[in-house]
């Protein structure tokens, strides 16, 4: 008989005599211990026989597998990181991809296919090559300068009776622009936004963004002579159609100290200027050969971090510009000067959104003031536009309708913009009108009106001298709002609620409130009247804003507009 050794639970009944316990523990009725006993097993040697074949009734049945952890992990090969997603490639790069065996059965590698000029792929050896059963492996992903400007590719490995593995690779290979423009005759910007405009009879707009960011432009003219003329024509004969690092021209500045190579951050000033994170910025030498463009990691006051360290030292005085991805809007117009010199004019267009943060100004009923005095050195047009609806018959006398009841203002405007925070903030005024999409109260700067008698501080009311007011602009849209400039460089806004006619050359307005400070006629207290203005509702009257760029951005600017007044009772922006 074969002997086991083993141990027998006993129920908590009890019934069993187990030495290890007292006297009295084996009394109670019902043992709850989960006490073991030693036994010897009683069952007789037993010759197994085999029962195959066993006889059954087949019946199909439906199911469906459940699925577990191991399904997601196992039995399969896993490439991460994937996508790489190579952003703007501005020099070579080499990135670690890990490719992991999750077979529990080795396996071979037969070839990676997929690749192309500027891609390649590197293994622990040559391929074909074996993979244990859940061995993870560390290629590596080398990417180059050269090869298509575009890189969007399915790299796969493939495997001797298994399923095949892919990565995908995109981005974009980019070329810095080296060649700085002849400022001559300066360098031309343009934002163009797109809107949408439904307007009725009344003149009331629903207006509608049909752009998250404007187009960006540049024109630029540049004289390339000797080495540059001849680089210039090959790299507009192989790569004119790729995209390039465009340097921002107007942001300019020198390096104001030396940038040793493989430095990760470069001092210089951020503000004002077209540094982001995640953009691009050019370094510039005495010559279009030394050019290098870098990708920046984080922006701050007094600098910029890099993404990869500089390929080359960068002297103290060489030029650094934030940069954009661009593209050629049209091919270059050479003109050729000399055998050695040549003169090139480029349009180029940005293939990045271009944000900018919007102007903070005070408001006036709900919607901005933009209160800066244009510039006068040459002459501003106004007209007046009107809704007309004219019906001719063409044998009689044409009968005209003004629909809307009212005129509207279109005025132009032209500011000179001195330095870089005043060209800054116009740029941000652009942001906040985006084309034609936004409106803003904006004074004609204008001597409108003229007061001519004292106001005290609580009074509503101001007499100013005579110039038709009560006869034909009460509550027209675009002459009911008044703007006091004060001798102290204070400026308040009131709306006229009524006028009356006095006689002797005066007329009395009625505001919709009191200055709060009394009001003397130019010239007759401390704090005098300057001068009172037509506040109007406007919007810009284009959607394209172009900015001459006379210099950099610390010199001068030039930027001239055209606004259109509108009914600010029935505006509505979508």
């Amino acid at each position: 008989m074969a002997v086991l050794t083993g141990w027998l639970s006993p129920s908590p009944l009890g019934g069993l005599v187990n030495a290890a316990l007292t006297t009295a523990l084996q009394a109670l009725a019902v043992d709850y211990w989960p006490v073991h006993v030693a036994e010897v097993s009683r069952l007789p040697n037993v010759v197994m026989a085999t029962a195959w074949p066993v006889t059954t009734t087949p019946r199909a049945m439906q199911g469906r597998v459940a699925q577990a952890f191991s399904d997601d992990w196992y039995h399969r090969v896993h490439v991460r990181p994937n996508p790489v997603v190579l952003g703007n490639v501005l020099q070579d790069q080499v990135t670690a991809v890990e490719v992991w065996n999750a077979h529990l059965e080795p396996l071979w590698v037969l070839r990676v296919d997929g690749l192309q000029e500027g891609l390649a792929l590197t293994g622990p050896s040559a391929t074909p090559l074996a993979m244990g059963a859940l061995q993870a492996q560390s290629w590596q992903l080398s990417v180059t300068r050269a090869g298509p400007g575009s890189i969007d590719q399915l790299l796969t490995w493939v495997f001797d009776g298994k399923p095949a593995a892919s990565l995908r690779v995109t981005g974009n290979r980019v070329v810095a622009w080296p060649f700085v423009p002849d400022w001559t005759d300066g360098v031309t910007e343009r934002l163009a936004w797109l809107t949408d405009i439904m307007a009725s009879s009344s003149a009331a707009e629903q207006r509608r963004a049909l752009r998250v960011a404007p187009r960006r432009s540049f024109e630029t003219r540049t004289l390339v002579e000797g080495r540059e003329r001849a680089m210039l024509d090959l790299a507009m004969a192989g790569w004119g159609s790729r995209v390039w690092a465009l340097p921002v021209w107007p942001d300019a500045q020198q390096l104001a100290a030396t940038v040793p190579v493989g430095s990760t951050s470069v001092v210089c000033s951020t503000v004002g200027r077209d540094f982001r994170a995640g953009g691009l910025a050019v370094m510039v030498g005495a010559s279009a050969t030394d050019v290098e463009a870098v990708e920046v990691a984080t922006v701050a006051a007094g600098g910029i971090t890099l993404a990869r360290p500089t390929q080359q030292a960068w002297v103290a005085g060489a030029r650094l510009y934030p940069a954009r991805t661009a593209e050629l809007a049209q091919a270059p117009a050479l003109t050729r000067l000399t055998d050695r010199l040549s003169v090139v004019n480029t349009a180029w267009r940005m293939v990045e959104p271009c944000d900018w943060p919007a102007a903070a100004l005070p408001l006036y009923r709900g919607l901005p003031v933009y209160t800066a005095r244009p510039d006068e050195t040459e002459d501003l047009t106004a007209t007046w536009a009107r809704l007309l609806l004219v019906l001719d018959p063409s044998v009689g006398v044409a009968a005209t309708t003004d629909t809307a009841g009212s005129g509207f203002a279109v005025q132009g405007h032209r500011w000179a913009l001195y330095g870089r925070s005043e060209q800054a903030a116009w740029r941000s005024l652009a942001y906040l009108l985006r084309g034609r999409l936004g409106a803003v109260w904006l004074p004609t700067h204008a001597d409108d009106l003229t007061l001519v008698a004292v106001s005290a501080a609580g009074s509503t009311s101001m007499d100013v001298q005579a110039v038709g007011y009560t006869r034909f602009a009460v509550g027209r849209p675009g002459r009911r709002d008044v703007r006091i400039e004060l001798s102290d460089g204070t400026a308040l806004h009131r709306r006229v609620v009524s006028a009356a006619e006095l006689g002797n050359g005066v007329e009395r307005l009625a505001l919709d409130a009191a200055p709060g400070v009394a009001l003397y006629p130019s010239g007759t207290g401390a704090v005098s009247v300057l001068r009172i203005s037509y506040l109007q509702c406007m919007r810009l009257d284009h959607d394209d804003i172009e900015i001459m760029h006379r210099t950099d951005a610390d010199g001068l600017a030039s930027v001239a507009c055209t606004f259109r007044g509108l009914r600010d009772d029935l505006e509505v922006v979508a």
